[in-house]
């Protein structure tokens, strides 16, 4: 046998027989087997990071392994808008009738006041929060319709260098005590959101660098060459009536090299 397993008075003990000192309780061992799990879901999230996926994507991967892992029901990431409210971008779990109208105004509620403070906020019973002053009666709404199914809810701040660009905020079915090393786990998940809208606008910024270097390229080719048939046009149009006056013939064969000359100068800038 791998392991000798022995009953106490109120629970039970694993000891390895590899190393008779090391004793684990079962509680351990499931404390043991979660901080794997959220280290392996950590690894998971950085390599995703690294890839070309969507922002969208990449922030729906995060919130949907923050569930399991903080033993929340649903989650969604908000985004600070510029008139101040926070929309959904990304979400597991939550109902369609809630989504409609959780737009939450910054510094209210759970979400708007992580978002304003910068700091994790906790509420342990989420029917309190239909009582918060000022707020629009279709978000009142929909509160009452989340405080129906969830009971509490924590809510950490998503900050992108000085930036505060939203909050993470997972909601809990049943009444939920949070502790400390949940919070810290909350906000390892906010830092990789993070990560991930940092990584996607560097990608896109690079990109449009790329655009505009491309662009620059084509603009200045584009003016050596229509330079280049200008002045052969130009050339050839000082010299027209001379050669008209000399050989007609000759004089026409002119015009028409001038008229070739000046419409692929057209068209090179048409391109």
């Amino acid at each position: 046998m791998d392991a000798e397993r022995t009953v106490g008075s109120s629970q039970c003990i694993i000891k390895k027989m590899e190393n008779p000192d090391q004793i684990f309780t079962f509680e351990e061992m499931a404390e043991l087997e979660r901080r794997r799990l959220v280290a392996a879901s950590l690894r998971g999230t950085l390599a995703m990071l690294n890839s070309n996926l969507p922002v969208d994507k990449l922030l729906n991967y995060i919130v949907n392994q923050a569930c399991p892992l903080l033993n929340a029901d649903a989650a969604a990431i908000y985004h600070l808008q510029m008139n101040g409210v926070l929309t959904i971008q990304a979400l597991v779990g939550l109902s369609t009738d809630y989504i409609q109208y959780a737009n939450v105004p910054l510094g209210k509620l759970a979400t708007g006041r992580a978002a304003l403070s910068k700091r994790p906020i906790t509420v342990q019973d989420t029917r309190k929060l239909v009582n918060a002053p000022n707020l629009d009666p279709d978000l009142v709404r929909a509160l009452q319709k989340m405080s129906q199914i969830y009971r509490s809810i924590i809510s950490v701040p998503i900050d992108i260098r000085e930036e505060s660009y939203g909050s993470l905020t997972l909601y809990f079915v049943k009444p939920h005590k949070f502790s400390e090393e949940e919070v810290v786990l909350a906000k390892d998940f906010s830092i990789q959101a993070a990560l991930a809208i940092d990584n996607a606008r560097l990608r896109l910024q690079a990109q449009q660098d790329a655009i505009t270097h491309e662009r620059n390229r084509l603009a200045r080719e584009l003016h050596d060459s229509v330079t280049q048939n200008l002045f052969s046009a130009s050339l050839i149009a000082e010299t027209l009536p001379k050669v008209m006056q000399r050989s007609p013939e000759k004089g026409l064969e002119g015009l028409e090299e001038l008229r070739l000359l000046t419409r692929g100068a057209l068209a090179e800038m048409r391109s």
